[in-house]
């Protein structure tokens, strides 16, 4: 005996949907709206039912909604749109289409998630990371210049030298970590500021692989400029763009092994500068490049090699990009090559930063932290 399917009694679906603490607002083939549960009457001042969607449209104009609940029916999938705010709420909403095997589209529903306190909560949460970051970055400075000030004039023994130059060390760790979490409370706050000034982005590269040279030449790597103008002029946030630079380099050479390589190019193209930062690594593992740009998220293999990374240097620096109207990608092999010597090299990892050459001021309460300012 075949099954037959139970439909719920009208006040019963009534009943459950008047209990929703979400939206949901139910549509026809004509998009003229059937039925709005009292969360949705509530969020958008609109009737229950008997009105068409442009009036809802008109509450999101940002979204183009007509737009998307066009492509929800015609192919059949439930469209989800960015964080958007409503008065004083902020939602995700979802499109879901209703289609019938012989007659097509009959409707939709559309369904307002509230994340207002979702979003309260990550503010408050940002908040805290910079007034705590702000907090500990003053007796932080204190303990490194009281251990640097008595270990050039003290007389100490060795043993005691190492001490103070491992309290240094963790000071120096300690402190851009905390660097790193301002940036972070900094971008995803929506407060940070981007500050362009012009210059000279062969020069500014030349500065920057000069400063690291010490860094390449502890691990007998060669850290070379191929590739480039002679000048090549933006307009660009001098903060983040170093800390990009940096950030990507210093991998480089960090995940390199002795004997290595690290080249860095520059070229112009139309209106952008496109920088590759090319090394002869350890590579990223190819499950798990999607996730190499995530917050908090290390490479297996970049973890075994160094246990104390924080995660975020990657995540930050992709942010940062964005910031300037730019983005990163990479492509990394992860394959094992025979060497004409007869044994293994890695193939490395090559990372592509392109900026534009101008761009956008953004006004803000602060600007990016500079996290790397000098080589001990």
């Amino acid at each position: 005996m075949a099954e037959t399917t139970k439909i719920l009694p009208q006040d019963v679906i009534t009943t459950i949907l008047s209990s929703l603490t979400d939206g949901v607002i139910i549509f026809d083939a004509k998009k003229k709206v059937i039925l709005a549960n009292p969360a949705a009457m509530s969020f958008t001042g609109l009737p229950r039912e008997g009105y068409g969607l442009s009036k809802f449209y008109k509450l999101f104009p940002a979204l183009d909604l007509e737009n998307k609940v066009g492509e929800a029916i015609k192919k059949d999938k439930v469209i989800r749109t960015e964080e958007i705010s409503l008065a004083n709420f902020f939602f995700e909403i979802s499109i879901t289409p209703a289609l019938h095997e012989q007659r097509g589209s009959i409707g939709g529903i559309i369904i307002l998630h509230d994340v207002t306190r979702l979003k309260e909560l990550d503010r408050s949460k940002t908040e805290f990371v910079s007034l705590a970051s702000h907090q500990l970055r003053t007796p932080l400075t204190g303990i490194r210049w009281t251990a640097e000030l008595f270990l050039e004039k003290e007389k100490l023994t060795e043993s005691g030298k190492k001490y103070l130059r491992d309290i240094i060390y963790s000071a120096s760790r300690l402190n851009t970590l905390i660097k790193l979490m301002l940036n972070i409370s900094r971008i995803e706050s929506g407060r940070i500021m981007v500050a362009p000034e012009d210059l000279d982005l062969v020069k500014f590269t030349k500065e920057l692989i000069s400063r690291l040279q010490t860094l390449s030449e502890k691990k007998d790597l060669k850290l070379i400029f191929t590739n480039h103008l002679k000048k090549l002029a933006a307009t660009t946030d001098r903060n983040a763009l170093d800390y990009i630079l940096q950030d990507i380099i210093r991998n480089a050479i960090e995940y390199t092994p002795q004997g290595g390589k690290v080249e860095v190019g520059i070229e112009k193209k139309n209106n952008a500068a496109f920088f590759m930062i090319r090394d002869t690594g350890i590579g990223i593992p190819k499950q798990e490049q999607v996730h190499i740009f995530e917050k908090f998220f290390r490479a297996s293999n970049a973890a075994a090699v160094k246990t104390d990374g924080s995660g975020l240097g990657l995540y930050i620096a992709s942010q940062a990009a964005g910031l300037i109207g730019g983005k990163i990608w990479f492509k990394s092999p992860n394959l094992v090559k025979k060497t004409t010597a007869g044994g293994d090299a890695e193939s490395g990892s090559t990372f592509y930063i392109e900026i534009p050459l101008v761009a956008k001021a953004q006004k803000g309460e602060k600007g990016f932290v500079p996290v790397y300012l000098q080589d001990k």
